[in-house]
Parts: structure tokens; C-alpha cells; sequence
């Protein structure tokens, strides 16, 4: 197959889970998003929570529990949805 610019179009190379990680741990790359950043989504989540915008807490805290799968999150998280449930009947 040939590509509009008359080259063969790139492939993207196949690496195992292993080679990946080799690659990354080479180059000194952490996988996964900044600790940074996920601070950040933490505080806008505050943030939310003190405006009482409880649904966009519950997504940023959600976001963060993704990433950290943090218990006290998880917690929060179950009552956030308890109180949405409760506002929406």
C-alpha cells in the first residue's frame, strides 16, 4: 500500500508489556500521570466541594481514585453518590 505522499505509511512497532517497561525504566520515564497533576485534580476537587458543586467533586475525586485507588477515596466517593442520589429523587 502507498501513501498519498508516494512513501509506504509508517507502522506503528508491537512491544510486550516487558519491553515497554524496559524502555521505559531506560529512559528514566515514570508511566502514569504526574503526582503533580494528580494534586491537582485533588484540590479542584476540594475546591468543588466548597462551591457545593458535588458533581464535579465526584468527578475529580473519581479521576484521582482511578489513579491511586486510594480507600479513603473510595469512601468519599460513596457518599458523594449517596447525597447526588438522594438530590436527584
Amino acid at each position: 500500500m502507498i501513501s498519498l505522499s508516494g512513501r509506504a505509511p509508517m507502522t506503528t512497532p508491537e512491544y510486550s508489556v516487558k519491553q515497554m517497561q524496559e524502555i521505559l525504566d531506560k529512559n528514566e520515564v515514570e508511566p502514569g500521570p504526574d503526582s503533580k497533576t494528580i494534586g491537582i485534580i485533588y484540590r479542584v476537587g476540594e475546591l468543588m466541594m466548597n462551591d457545593k458543586d458535588y458533581r464535579l467533586a465526584r468527578d475529580c475525586f473519581s479521576i484521582v481514585y482511578d489513579i491511586t485507588q486510594e480507600t479513603q477515596l473510595k469512601t468519599l466517593l460513596d457518599e458523594l453518590d449517596k447525597d447526588l442520589e438522594a438530590y436527584n429523587a
